[in-house]
C-alpha cells in the first residue's frame, strides 16, 4: 500500500505541465517512501493482525488509530516529497499546449520521451 501512495504522488507530479524540471533529493525521497511504507504497513498490521483483534477491545479506538496511521502515511509522504523536490527552470519547455486531437498529444509525448532518453534524464 505504501508503494501505491508513492506511485500516486510521483504520477501526479509527473503529470504537471510547468516550464520547469523537478529535481529530487534522493535522501528525502527515500525518507518519504519509507514513511509511506512503514505507516501504511503498520495500519494494515493494526487492523488485521490477530493479536490486535484481542488486545484492542474498542473498535472505535482501533479504527481511529488505523486512520491516523494511514493519514500519516499519505500526508507524511506528500509533504516530505514536496520538500525533496526542487523545480529548475527549463527554457526548452514552452507554454501549455492544448490539443484538438489525441494523436498530436501522443506525438509530442513520444518526442519528449525520446529527448529525455537521449539526454539521460
Amino acid at each position: 500500500m505504501g508503494l501505491g501512495i508513492v506511485g500516486l504522488h510521483l504520477t501526479a507530479m509527473a503529470s504537471m505541465r510547468v516550464a520547469a524540471v523537478p529535481v529530487y533529493s534522493p535522501q528525502l525521497m527515500m525518507l518519504a517512501a519509507t514513511t509511506a511504507v512503514a505507516c501504511s504497513g503498520s495500519a494494515l498490521w493494526l487492523e488485521f493482525h490477530p493479536w490486535t483483534i484481542q488486545a484492542i477491545a474498542s473498535s472505535i479506538r482501533k479504527i481511529g488509530s488505523t486512520f491516523l496511521l494511514l493519514a500519516t502515511a499519505i500526508l507524511g509522504m506528500h509533504y516530505i516529497a514536496m520538500i525533496a523536490v526542487n523545480f529548475q527552470p527549463n527554457t526548452q519547455i514552452t507554454a501549455q499546449t492544448f490539443y484538438d486531437r489525441a494523436s498530436d498529444l501522443l506525438r509530442d509525448a513520444d518526442i519528449a520521451m525520446y529527448r529525455a532518453k537521449t539526454h539521460g534524464n
